[in-house]
């Protein structure tokens, strides 16, 4: 398995198992940009929220029409 490293980022190299194309590594640099400003945190409470439906969260339901609307949810009475 041949791993090739690209972009570092705090001093650390990253490993891929195959060579990158110039717009993944472009799309990886841009996304451990992104990365740099996280501050992870103990005591403050991480939770996944479906922004389509924050009230009620994800459904295969609710994605299904989402993808088959016009981009709006559809009311699940």
């Amino acid at each position: 398995m041949m791993r090739r490293m690209v972009g570092a980022v705090d001093g650390r190299e990253r490993l891929w198992r195959r060579r990158l194309l110039a717009w993944e590594e472009e799309s990886v640099r841009e996304f451990f940009v992104l990365l740099l400003n996280i501050v992870l945190q103990d005591i403050v409470e991480d939770i996944w929220r479906w922004r389509l439906d924050p009230l009620h969260g994800y459904s295969v339901q609710g994605a299904y029409c989402f993808l088959t609307t016009s981009g709006e949810l559809a009311d699940r009475s």
